[in-house]
């Protein structure tokens, strides 16, 4: 005859599918919490980018001012609230440094230097590249630079040569490849910040 209740074995077993299943509930939820993020920072840089081409396009700026070109979009209500409200850090953490009234520093903050590489961060670093690259072919962007164990610069189209590959050339695997490449110089010991710039002009 079966005695009523469970044996000690009986609800360790049950335990240990718990257990499994919330394993797999937090994992799926972070990698979901994780996609969101990604994809709320390239919306706010695409946002923030295209407000920038906008507004220098429009001869809006004049650099002579000392002013960023960032004070002017705050003014117009072009940038992203997220970016104001966090201190202009990124849905990543990742902080703006607003330098030099036409450049954008992004400092991968969240990716501390010896740590093994963590692919979100390579992730946003290929997201900069693949949305500057829909602006390659506008007088009033630059180029775009990756510093890290080794530091290299894709230039726009009007400013690349036969020494220097045109932005809009790379493809997305080759922006993997470098992100990549520089995160692992920096992951090993060879610089102590990984920086991603994005430098515009007024033509």
């Amino acid at each position: 005859m079966r005695e009523n209740g469970r044996s000690m074995v009986e609800m360790l077993g049950v335990l240990a599918i718990i257990g499994v299943l919330s394993v797999g509930a937090i994992s799926g939820y972070s990698k979901a919490m994780t996609k969101y993020k990604l994809n709320k920072q390239a919306e706010q840089y695409s946002q923030l980018f295209a407000a920038t081409v906008s507004v220098l396009s429009e001869n809006n700026f004049s650099s002579s001012d000392g002013m960023h070109i960032s004070k002017v979009l705050e003014k117009m209500n072009l940038v992203p609230a997220g970016l104001i409200e966090n201190k202009w850090n990124d849905a990543m953490g990742n902080w703006i440094e607003r330098f030099s009234k036409l450049q954008y520093y992004i400092h991968y903050t969240s990716q501390k230097a010896g740590e093994h590489i963590d692919i979100a961060s390579i992730t946003s670093c290929v997201n900069i590249f693949e949305i500057m690259k829909n602006y390659a072919a506008l007088s009033v962007f630059s180029d775009t630079t990756i510093f890290g164990g080794y530091h290299i610069t894709l230039v726009s189209d009007k400013r690349c040569s036969k020494n220097s590959k045109c932005l809009s050339k790379y493809s997305t695997k080759d922006f993997y490849t470098i992100c990549e490449e520089a995160y692992e110089l920096y992951r090993s010991g060879s610089s102590t910040e990984f920086v991603q710039t994005v430098n515009f002009t007024t033509g």
